[in-house]
């Protein structure tokens, strides 16, 4: 079966467009590419796609190689970056990959090419894979900061009403997240006051199935467990939950104890 690959080429000679995509035929690919050769067609199409790969000849009669790895660095993308040129010789391919280029062809030696490309998209995956990872410790320390300052404002403040506002205030305008409820409960579970900030009109709907018994999975996972529990985005949001926004993002939930009572959730966004 082939691999499939996004390709932007940049290159003003459609043979030897062709020559390069008979390569990466042979080599097992299945390409949806599409050739540009101009600084602006290129910024376009990092607009408008998602590339897997981007294969640059090294001159074109109004663009380069060295002005395209600029586009690329100025975009902020990670793309994996393959120069196929002509007759460029070894001290500007080493300039070039120094430039930020991941592997330098010459077009009439091309058969490490296929072999090049799947290194570099492993490359590739591995470093979007590490960057998930610290995005999510990031958001779990930003949680965990955050259940300190929650913490000391129960030190400080005596009024239930007045901490939790202020918590979800405080876990939105200060510590970077999207949205934050809390619903405080009794043991039983009949609701004594509940707060948000980031929801807006679906809040309401949450607060009358987390008090009807009829807990979301986060709520009732979190419940179960007594652990802080992850809801990804990608996975598509929390079964039965109420909030439109459930899913757009990361989510952790942890249900609210004092001396082991249950006392209600939490959640952050």
């Amino acid at each position: 079966m082939a691999d499939r690959l996004r390709l932007l080429l940049l290159e003003d000679s459609q043979n030897d467009a062709l020559l390069l995509l008979r390569e990466l035929k042979r080599s097992g690919f299945e390409v949806e590419y599409r050739r540009v050769e101009t600084a602006e067609a290129m910024e376009a199409a990092l607009r408008d796609g998602a590339w897997d790969l981007i294969v640059s000849d090294y001159t074109m009669p109004h663009f380069d190689a060295p002005a395209a790895l600029r586009i690329v660095a100025a975009s902020g993308l990670d793309i994996p970056f393959i120069v196929v040129s002509g007759t460029v010789g070894e001290d500007i391919a080493v300039q070039t990959m120094k430039s930020g280029a991941h592997d330098y062809f010459l077009k009439g030696s091309l058969t490490r090419l296929g072999a090049a490309i799947r290194r570099e998209i492993k490359e590739w995956e591995l470093r979007r894979a590490h960057r998930r990872n610290i995005a999510k410790i990031e958001h779990l320390n930003r949680v965990l900061l955050g259940i300190r300052n929650v913490n000391q404002l129960i030190v400080r403040e005596r009024v239930p009403s007045t901490i939790i506002r202020t918590a979800c205030a405080d876990l939105v305008e200060t510590r970077g997240f999207a949205a934050v409820w809390i619903v405080h409960t009794t043991a039983e579970g009949r609701i004594l006051d509940y707060a948000e900030s980031g929801l807006g009109d679906d809040f309401p709907q949450l607060v009358a199935q987390v008090e009807s018994g009829s807990l979301p999975d986060c709520c009732r996972r979190a419940q179960e467990t007594g652990e802080l529990v992850l809801i990804e985005g990608q996975s598509g949001g929390c079964n039965g939950c109420q909030l439109r926004r459930c899913g757009e993002g990361d989510t952790l939930t942890i249900q609210l104890t004092h001396d082991g009572v249950h006392q209600g959730f939490m959640s952050v966004m």
